[in-house]
């Protein structure tokens, strides 16, 4: 790997950091420079702009993602258990990649004012796997029909809070009745797998 290489890998993390911490509208390329180390010559050498810059964070990790994704759901054959393995990366990206979830906390509450063509591309690609996922399920005769955004909402919004809120859900633990919060995230996604298998199921 090149130093340019190194150097604008370090300004994507730097700012996908920023990103997930105050959103697009929280940070400024000075932000980031300071965050990078570098300044800001170097970043708008490589980035013509902030939202050029946000754009690529943005791909770069769903493509990572969308590629973890379908190799995981395509190493199964029934709908039941792509659709868990669907859930199950899900929950293991965002456990793994600890920025993701707020990142895209913010871009969903500021109603996707930021996301671009480019961005919105990637998003479809991976609704589709759902879509997919469904159309199986429905043609075996095993699933209801549904409409494929209702799944997906349920598992990328349980996923994302269940995320940004470990701080929150422990101040229940303590509870004579925690509700729950104390499940694991793996614990979580089993059972959201299973709530959504019998919500699809005839």
């Amino acid at each position: 790997m090149t130093m340019a290489n190194d150097t604008k890998d370090n300004i994507l993390n730097a700012a996908k950091q920023l990103f997930a911490k105050r959103g697009y509208d929280g940070c400024n390329v000075d932000h980031i420079a300071d965050k990078a180390k570098v300044n800001k010559a170097t970043i708008y050498y490589h980035f013509k702009s902030k939202a050029l810059l946000y754009e690529t964070v943005l791909e770069l990790n769903l493509r990572r993602f969308l590629k973890r994704l379908r190799k995981k759901v395509h190493e199964h054959d029934s709908p039941e258990r792509k659709l868990e393995a669907f859930v199950s990366t899900y929950a293991s990206n965002f456990a793994d990649d600890q920025q993701m979830a707020p990142l895209m906390l913010r871009e969903l509450a500021s109603d996707g004012t930021h996301l671009t063509d480019k961005t919105r591309a990637v998003l479809s690609e991976i609704i589709a796997e759902v879509d997919v996922i469904l159309e199986e399920g429905r043609a075996s005769g095993l699933f209801i029909d549904a409409k494929s955004f209702i799944p997906y909402f349920m598992i990328v919004g349980s996923m994302n809070i269940f995320t940004s809120t470990k701080k929150l859900r422990k101040k229940f633990q303590n509870n004579d009745n925690d509700f729950g919060f104390a499940a694991t995230i793996d614990e979580t996604a089993q059972e959201l797998s299973r709530i959504i298998l019998n919500g699809l199921k005839k």
